[in-house]
């Protein structure tokens, strides 16, 4: 017979025992502590279950505020990077593009997603580089810095760029790829090829002065010296000469 002031559990196991033990007085003190012990075990079990639920609801609330402070940061860093002025870019080891800012299409007219996965050398002209450098010396795995600049026309006008990056490595050391920067230098560029211009254009009138100077000069000095042969100066005309 189920004794209904025993635990549950301690009933089951009775049960199975098959034998009547709730009657029998030697046994009667054993069972009361093991029932002690269940019912202590089950407010234990409680306790946990309550720590346990707290717990989850503050790892829920911690959990929530900080997908909240990734996806705020997230944002910035996205507003950050599309307004730099300048494209951020991205390659794996064999010059494929795994990530591009959206000041790209404005550079490129070309989609970040129709360049993603695509290689650099799809998008730069070898003959557009200044110094007409090559593709393997410029994106070598032995290139820590690498730095050019290069030429685009776009919509009837030549554009200057100037393209700066680095070999990433993980943490091991091995490289993984090349993270850099393209910013627009034409304006620069141009006032640069003004100055050489100016520059030029002061040799040559220099040059020019100084022959139409020297030219004059040289027909007074022969005159002088002709006159000289010819004629006996009073010392005092000497020292006005």
């Amino acid at each position: 017979m189920l004794d209904n002031n025993y635990h549950r559990l301690l009933n089951r196991q009775l049960q199975k025992a098959g034998s009547n033990l709730f009657d029998n007085p030697d046994f009667a003190n054993f069972l009361k502590s093991v029932n002690e012990a269940y019912n202590s075990f089950d407010k234990d079990i409680k306790h946990l279950e309550n720590i346990l639920e707290e717990s989850s609801k503050e790892l829920f609330v911690a959990n929530q505020k900080l997908r909240t402070e990734i996806d705020d940061s997230n944002t910035k860093l996205e507003n950050l990077i599309d307004n730099v002025g300048g494209v951020i870019f991205e390659t794996n080891l064999a010059g494929n593009f795994i990530f591009l800012n959206s000041t790209w299409e404005e550079f490129s007219g070309i989609t970040v997603d129709d360049a993603i996965g695509k290689s650099f050398k799809d998008f730069l002209k070898k003959i557009n580089i200044e110094g007409n450098r090559d593709f393997k010396e410029l994106f070598s795995n032995e290139n820590k810095h690498i730095e050019f600049i290069f030429k685009e026309e776009k919509a009837d006008e030549l554009m200057w760029f100037e393209l700066k990056c680095k070999l990433v490595k993980d943490n091991n050391g091995s490289p993984t790829g090349f993270i850099g920067t393209i910013i627009d230098i034409t304006d620069l560029k141009l006032t640069q090829i003004e100055l050489q211009r100016a520059s030029k254009s002061k040799d040559q009138f220099l040059s020019t002065m100084s022959h139409e100077i020297r030219t004059p000069l040289n027909a007074v000095t022969g005159l002088s010296n002709i006159c000289l042969l010819y004629t006996s100066p009073s010392p005092r005309d000497r020292t006005r000469s």
